[in-house]
């Protein structure tokens, strides 16, 4: 009775903080994870964060587009991962909780890694890093040289937000909200771990 009575009263409290409730049932395994391939300092907030903006904790979802899982992998970009990371990410399997925690991890850390150039900060590299995950690096790395070639400061994620180089106007949009979704939703998972600091650009 008194685990029924806790497990509700977790359940009272997620929903007040916003937070899903299998969000709690996941949470080991993702801060595991974070701290694996992120090290001590991992961001969890903003990792958790991702997961809620993605798939809302639901690791069963499929979007309208096909992507899969808590990490909304799309089927190719999955078996990407499998294949440039076997030992952590073979067999693909984005329904996986664990699975996508891992994944997703490597994923964005390569992505943010990728990113980080000289004079790119904390908060930079990581929105850059989200965006990448969200619509691709490519454009990423196109729309900061627009902006270096407009005479902006192409290191700093807010300076090259208005930029656009070439993707449909509800693309573009998306992509540039994903990271300031992120940031936002980071407060809620405040408790959970280490938060960016950026939450308050």
């Amino acid at each position: 009775m008194r685990a029924v009575i806790l497990f509700l009263l977790l359940i009272n409290t997620a929903a007040a903080q916003g937070i899903p409730w299998q969000a709690w049932e996941y949470r080991e395994a993702m801060s595991e994870s974070a701290w694996q391939y992120f090290g001590p300092s991992a961001p969890i907030a903003a990792l958790a964060a991702q997961i809620h903006q993605e798939s809302g904790w639901r690791c069963d979802a499929v979007s309208w587009a096909g992507a899969q899982g808590c990490g909304q992998f799309m089927p190719g970009t999955a078996k990407d991962m499998a294949a440039r990371f076997p030992a952590a990410c073979a067999p693909a399997n984005p329904f996986s909780p664990e699975w996508a925690f891992r994944c997703r991890d490597l994923y964005l850390r390569s992505l943010i890694r990728a990113s980080r150039t000289a004079g790119t900060d904390h908060c930079s590299a990581l929105a850059f890093g989200l965006r990448a995950y969200n619509g691709g690096l490519g454009w990423i790395r196109k729309d900061r040289a627009l902006a270096a070639k407009d005479g902006s400061n192409s290191n700093d994620w807010l300076a090259v937000q208005p930029y656009n180089a070439g993707r449909s106007p509800s693309a573009y949009r998306e992509n540039t909200e994903y990271p300031v979704r992120i940031f936002r939703l980071e407060e809620r998972y405040a408790s959970w771990g280490n938060s960016t600091g950026c939450v308050q650009l």
